[in-house]
Formats: structure tokens, sequence, C-alpha cells
């Protein structure tokens, strides 16, 4: 059976959120972009019990690839989902990308990202960034192996996601 239920994990700049969309056209189904649902204009960020009821809500649906980290809801979200896609991707690959991303951006807010939350780097989402595959990573591969009934997809490079878009990957493990 194929999945319905997909999340996308992965450092920024990744390519969580155009695979997320390349991968909905595929398999025809809807993506939810976290960043935009999470975020309140400004970068505020909403309570925790606030964020919660607002995902146990999107993820109520009977489909969905949902793109995102968010450390925090990330075992809620396993527990809701059929299938995984980590892209763990290099860490100098990630970082060219956000910066690219930042001066394609900057004078605006990007398509995925919620209104009123224009790009930036801040010190904060820096430090996450460059600390991802020492401190954020391992704690993501240590959860998905609490989950060995879910079909999990690590892909490393953009070769290897073009080619799991491209090829039978999608229907071999997911």
């Amino acid at each position: 059976m194929k999945s319905q239920k997909i999340i996308i994990i992965g450092s920024g700049g990744s390519g969580k959120s155009t695979f997320a969309r390349e991968l909905g056209k595929k398999l025809d189904l809807p993506v939810i972009h976290l960043d935009s649902e999470f975020w309140k204009p400004d970068w505020v960020m909403p309570e925790r019990e606030e964020w919660l009821k607002k995902l146990e809500n999107l993820l109520s649906e009977p489909k969905w690839i949902a793109e995102g980290n968010y450390s925090s809801s990330l075992e809620f979200r396993l527990n809701k989902t059929d299938a995984v896609i980590f892209l763990d991707f290099k860490r100098s690959v990630c970082i060219y990308r956000v910066i690219k991303r930042y001066f394609m951006y900057r004078r605006g807010t990007r398509p995925c990202m919620a209104d009123g939350c224009g790009e930036k780097i801040d010190p904060v989402f820096a430090k996450w960034l460059w600390d991802f595959p020492k401190k954020v990573r391992p704690r993501m591969i240590e959860l998905l192996a609490k989950y060995p009934e879910k079909s999990i997809v690590i892909l490393r490079n953009a070769r290897e996601v073009k080619s799991f878009l491209e090829g039978q990957a999608i229907d071999e493990n997911i």
C-alpha cells in the first residue's frame, strides 16, 4: 500500500520544501509546509498548546505530506505518519543553499513561509544550522530508530533526490 501520510525532515537548506512540492505532485498528495503553519507574522511563535492543536488538526486529514523539522513535535508527527523521508545533506550544501535563499528572498517572504516572516539569517538560526549535523541529526536518527514499522528513506544528496523522484524508488520505498 502506498503511503498517504509522509513527513519530510532535514537541515535548513536541505530542500525539504522543494522536494515536498515535487513529491506532492507525483503522488497527488497535499503538502503542508510547517513553517507557514507554525509562525505568526513577524516571526512570532505560537504557544506550545496552540501549535499542537493546530498540528493535530492539520494531520487529521486522510492524506498529506508535511515538511519541516520542529523537533518538539517530531515524535507527535511520527505517530501520525506512514513514511519519513530524511534529507540528510552535508552541512556545506545546506549552508550554501540557505545563503542563496537569503539573497533570493531577502526583500520578501518565500512561498512556503508564513506571511510577514521575511527571509533572514539570524544568529539563532545560523547556530542551529551549523550545529545540525552534530546535535540535531543524531537525535533524529535515534528517534527514527524507535519506529521500525515506518517506511524510512534517507537521501544524502541532490543526485539521490533526483533519482528517487524519477525512478521506481517511490513505489519501492513509500
